[in-house]
Formats: structure tokens, sequence, C-alpha cells
């Protein structure tokens, strides 16, 4: 049986409360999945998100020099202009990159 967006948002927030006591995040059970919530996300749900991709990637943070999680996810959610722009930049990349390696 497949598992719907929801149940599996609802599953990976209980298995986050039984192990809170290492992560230490802000638990808030969002009552949509559509993408237009994405410009309701406050500061403190993005950055405990960077949190969460920390940990599974075992990074050492999720802002060192250049480098800044953060910050690209504050803007990327919470800036519909910003948004635009980085993936517009992402594409350009993602060419750079494909045409090198395919």
């Amino acid at each position: 049986m497949d598992t719907t967006p929801d149940e599996k948002h609802q599953r990976l927030i209980e298995a986050i409360k039984d192990n809170n006591h290492i992560l230490n995040l802000r638990l808030k059970i969002r009552k949509s999945t559509g993408s237009g919530d994405w410009a309701n996300l406050d500061i403190n749900e993005i950055n405990d998100t960077v949190g969460l991709i920390v940990t599974y990637l075992n990074l050492t943070g999720g802002s060192i020099g250049e480098f800044n999680l953060y910050e690209l996810l504050q803007s990327y959610f919470g800036d519909k202009q910003a948004r635009k722009e980085i993936n517009e930049c992402v594409e350009r990349s993602l060419a750079r990159f494909r045409s090198k390696h395919l």
C-alpha cells in the first residue's frame, strides 16, 4: 500500500519526537503539503530543516565559509523573486554540468 505525503510527514514527525532529545527541533505537524505553503514557513522551520539535512548527510554544519544552507533556504522559501533567480542559476549550472558529463 502506498503512503500519502501526509502520512509520511506524520510518521517522520513521530520518529523525530521519539528522538528529539538528540535533534532538539521545534516540531510542527503541518496541515498541508502543497507548494503554496512554502511562503508560510517560518525561519525556525527552515532552520530546523537545515539541521535535519546536516544530520542526515553527516555534515559538520549548515553554514561554513561560502556554504550556507540556512540563507539559501530562507531566501528560496521566503522570497518569490529570489526563488526565480536561484532556479535560473541552477538551470544554467545544470546545463554546464550535463554538457560536460553526458
